[in-house]
């Protein structure tokens, strides 16, 4: 009964005094914006180094995007392409089961290749998305275990889909990708090794830019090692990134009052190619979260700058890496 009423209390005052002097604006500003940069994720990029590097990748993506689609089917776009490859997809029965071999695959070449450690004691299930979430999940998602949890068992989602627009949501091209991003190695055996830190403190803090940034590289990785050869699934993959090369635009340019909500809806839906509705969908998510969507693409680009430097062996890098948690890449670099 309190913890109602305290509920009520709140969202009186979110109606009647805070809504209520409210200007209506979401922008947070330069100023502040370039703080979350410098002090939340510890970024030595402020707002004008990250328009760059979001318009940079964009156009290399774009690229590679076009250069690819004309090997596959020299007289389509990718545009073109990426629309046929979505209608083959599993049958609505036979969902479940092709996430769960697509993950267990992910696991077994992770392991094959040596590619991170694999802590002990831990699982992930793959299970229909529970009733009570499928109105905020029309896909799939992943829910880690809580840091202090004994038993470290990760949940995969996917919610059943009922019609054909759900099923072209689930590409036997884009489940490979989904699989190794949201299991193995992307978040949660990330966020299983951040789970295993001795500081209670970094069992719970962390950037985004470290993890969204680790399951992009993680895309990126099983393209080099082989996992994937299938041009097909790698121009998925990177009509994903050209999204998330977006997504830094838009971040830095809404905040800072450069783009205004509905051009930012215009941007992914031109650029990216998303459907208005899940545009609008993404650009409201982007109003309340400054600064973690730019995460993907910056932190796959400062993971692989460390790489790059990086003497030891693969497997050494990552195990070296995911230990320190979630972590600024800043406070890690000098460690490495």
């Amino acid at each position: 009964m309190a913890a109602a009423e305290s509920f009520d209390k709140y969202c009186r005052f979110l109606k009647e005094e805070y809504l209520a002097n409210s200007k209506g604006e979401f922008p947070i500003g330069r100023e502040l914006f370039d703080y979350k940069l410098k002090v939340e994720h510890m970024l030595d990029w402020d707002a004008d180094d990250l328009l760059e590097i979001g318009e940079s990748t964009l156009n290399r993506v774009k690229d590679e995007l076009n250069k690819l689609a004309g090997s596959i089917e020299p007289t389509k776009g990718w545009v073109t392409i990426v629309e046929e490859l979505k209608s083959a997809h599993p049958p609505a029965d036979e969902l479940l089961d092709y996430y769960r071999r697509e993950m267990q695959h992910t696991r077994e070449f992770t392991t094959a290749k040596n590619i991170v450690s694999i802590p002990p004691e831990e699982g992930l299930e793959v299970i229909e998305t529970p009733q009570f979430a499928r109105p905020t999940i029309p896909y799939a998602a992943y829910m880690p275990p809580a840091p202090f949890e004994k038993q470290q068992k990760g949940f995969f989602y996917v919610t059943p889909a009922t019609t054909e627009e759900q099923l072209c949501g689930h590409s036997i091209y884009s489940i490979p990708i989904v699989a190794l991003h949201e299991g193995y190695p992307g978040h949660h055996l990330q966020l299983l090794w951040a789970n295993r830190v001795a500081s209670k403190v970094r069992k719970v803090y962390g950037t985004s830019v470290f993890v969204e940034g680790w399951a992009l590289y993680c895309e990126e990785l099983f393209y080099e090692l082989g996992y994937y050869t299938d041009p097909r699934i790698r121009l998925m993959q990177l009509k994903d990134e050209l999204w998330r090369a977006c997504r830094v635009i838009i971040d830095v340019k809404l905040h800072t009052r450069q783009m205004s909500f509905d051009d930012a809806v215009k941007f992914l839906v031109d650029e990216a190619k998303l459907e208005p509705v899940n545009a609008k969908a993404e650009v409201k998510r982007y109003t309340s979260s400054p600064t973690q969507p730019m995460s993907y693409i910056i932190g796959k680009k400062q993971i692989m700058e460390l790489r790059h430097k990086y003497s030891g062996d693969l497997r050494e890098f990552h195990n070296k890496l995911l230990s320190f948690g979630s972590l600024p890449i800043k406070l890690i670099r000098g460690r490495l």
